[in-house]
C-alpha cells in the first residue's frame, strides 16, 4: 500500500529537475526501509527469520527474562526434565541434573544477587534429527552479596545452549 501511494505522488509531481532527484532519493530511502532486515532477525545479526530460529530467539528471550527478573521457577521451566550441565569440565563431581536442581541452584544463586543486566544475541543455530545447537553472545553484569561486602561481576562470552523439542517445545537440555 504505501509503495502504491508512492507512485502515485511522484506521478503527481512536477517534472523539474529538483522533483526528479528528491522521486530517486525517496524510491532509495524506501527500498533501503523495506529491505535492510529482509531474511533476519533485527536483533540478530546474520541470522535468517526462520520458524526454527524465532522459535530459539523466544527461548533466549524467556531464559533473558528469567536471568534478570530472578525467577527460577522461570528458569526450571525452560529446561528439560532430563537437563545434565557438566559445568565445562572433565570432572564429574560438579555435574548435576533434572529441574528441580535447576530451579534450587538458581534459588541460592539469586539470593546472592542484588541486581542482574543481561543481553542475549543469537549468533547461529545448527540442528540435526534430535537436538538444536545455539551459539549466542552473552552480556552480563551482576552485583552479589557475600559475608566479605558487595561486588559486581561481568561476563562478555559466547556461549551454547543444546535444546530439545520435549511436550512440543524447545527446552534446554545443556549449556545454562
Amino acid at each position: 500500500m504505501a509503495m502504491s501511494v508512492l507512485r502515485r505522488w511522484l506521478k503527481r509531481s512536477k517534472n523539474s529537475r529538483k522533483a526528479e532527484h528528491m522521486k530517486r532519493q525517496i524510491l532509495w530511502a524506501t527500498l533501503a526501509l523495506t529491505t535492510a532486515c529482509y531474511g533476519t532477525m533485527e536483533r540478530h545479526p546474520g541470522v535468517k527469520a526462520n520458524p526454527l530460529n524465532k522459535e530459539v530467539v523466544a527461548v533466549l528471550d524467556a531464559y533473558q527474562l528469567a536471568m534478570t527478573s530472578k525467577n527460577a521457577t522461570a528458569l526450571g521451566d525452560l529446561v528439560a526434565v532430563d537437563f545434565m550441565e557438566d559445568m565445562g569440565t572433565p570432572d564429574p563431581s560438579d555435574d548435576f541434573g533434572g529441574r528441580d536442581e535447576v530451579v534450587r541452584r538458581a534459588q541460592d544463586r539469586f539470593s546472592k544477587i542484588d541486581e542482574l543486566h543481561m543481553n542475549l544475541q543469537l549468533k547461529e543455530v545448527h540442528s540435526d534429527k534430535d537436538t538444536v545447537r545455539a551459539r549466542y553472545a552473552v552480556q552480563m553484569r551482576f552485583r552479589y552479596k557475600m559475608p566479605a561486602g558487595e561486588g559486581w561481576e561481568r561476563l562478555d562470552d559466547v556461549e551454547e545452549l543444546v535444546l530439545v523439542r520435549r511436550d512440543g517445545k524447545l527446552r534446554i537440555l545443556s549449556g545454562l
